[in-house]
């Protein structure tokens, strides 16, 4: 692949990839939010609708983003495979490697934090 058309790809992959990642991660943390206080968009949700919340929006939002991170650094990663010049291949490996230690390793090790403390919560909340 041409210099040119990889240099095009981890552009449009970039511009493509941000707003997702924001889009979701202001979700998961408006749901944290939502668990924690128990008011979801100024309506009042019970423990049992905090836990489900917790269990089917949340989690599953968090494994979602680590995993759809996850396979764009790898697209990252082909291209600079397929890419003619060493210096297009070394800016796509930066940017996989980027990813890959951002919101991937970083994704998972808040994610498994969050998890404990948001459990931590709800449990509190059972007890009181």
């Amino acid at each position: 692949m041409s210099s040119f058309q990889a240099l095009a790809m981890i552009m449009a992959i970039i511009v493509a990839n941000m707003p997702i990642y924001f889009v979701v991660e202001r979700s998961m943390q408006e749901r944290a939010h939502a668990v924690i206080s128990g008011v979801f968009r100024g309506v009042p949700i019970s423990l049992q609708h905090r836990w489900f919340m917790f269990q089917h929006s949340w989690v599953p939002s968090v494994a979602g983003l680590i995993g759809f991170e996850s396979i764009v650094a790898m697209g990252f990663i082909v291209i600079g495979r397929h890419a003619e010049t060493e210096e297009v291949k070394l800016f796509a490996y930066l940017n996989g490697f980027v990813l890959l230690v951002g919101p991937v390793l970083g994704g998972l090790g808040q994610g498994m934090l969050s998890y404990s403390r948001l459990r931590s919560v709800l449990r509190q909340a059972e007890a009181d």
